[in-house]
Parts: structure tokens; sequence; C-alpha cells
């Protein structure tokens, strides 16, 4: 399962304008920070961490969040509560999974622009955000 072609064509527009350089520089601080629980306080705090995050981390956590939820299918699933969203990737499989969602699913994120930048930039209306 890849991620919808929407959200592919949206990391990449937003990544498109970015030294890969860069990039790769915030992979690995970021990758680091996850090693080091001291410094997992807040590992995104620029565009570039942002968009590291999306490139290396949503395409492989995109495909085992739909399939994780997707187990819960015969739920009749009306609402979603998405904590600790990131870039909302369990949103973005849920609204692919329950066809019924509510127009308003709420993301709890502590890494706030992560979240906001991301919707911004796909538009996707119905995600109401929470830090």
């Amino acid at each position: 399962m890849k991620q919808p072609e929407y959200l592919y064509e949206s990391i990449k527009k937003v990544s498109s304008s970015k030294k890969l350089k860069h990039i790769l520089e915030s992979r690995i601080k970021i990758t680091e920070s996850y090693k080091n629980i001291e410094d997992n306080i807040d590992p995104i705090k620029t565009e570039n961490d942002f968009i590291s995050y999306l490139l290396s981390r949503f395409p492989s956590t995109y495909p085992v969040s739909h399939q994780i939820i997707s187990m819960l299918k015969e739920f009749d699933i009306k609402s979603l509560i998405d904590i600790g969203a990131g870039p909302a990737t369990c949103t973005y499989a849920s609204l692919e999974i329950f066809k019924n969602l509510s127009k308003e699913e709420v993301c709890i994120e502590r890494y706030f622009k992560l979240l906001f930048d991301f919707k911004l930039k796909i538009m996707l209306t119905n995600v109401v955000l929470s830090i």
C-alpha cells in the first residue's frame, strides 16, 4: 500500500524547492534526536526538518498505519482523535478507509508546526488542529 497520489504530490511540491544537502542534514539530526531521549523534546525546528520528516518518515509510516487501521474497517467509525499526529499520517489513512468519518477529525500534536504546515500545504480542510 502506497500513500495516496494527492499526498505524494503534496510532499513532492513542498520539498521541490529545498536543497538535498540540507534535507539530508536534517534527517541525520532528527534520527539522532530520536535515539537520544534527552534531545527528543522538539526535533522539528526548521522547515528543512519538517520536509526531511515528510520525505524520510511519512512514506514508511503511512502504509503501516493504513494496514493497522484497515483491521478496524468492520466497525462503523464516525470520528477520530489522532494523538501524536505528526503530519496526520493516521488521519489520512483513516480518511481513506472510513468514508463516513465526520468532517472534523481532531489531531493533537506537540510539534504543532509540523501538522499545521502540512495541512495548509495540502489544503485538507476537515482536520481540526490542537496542541
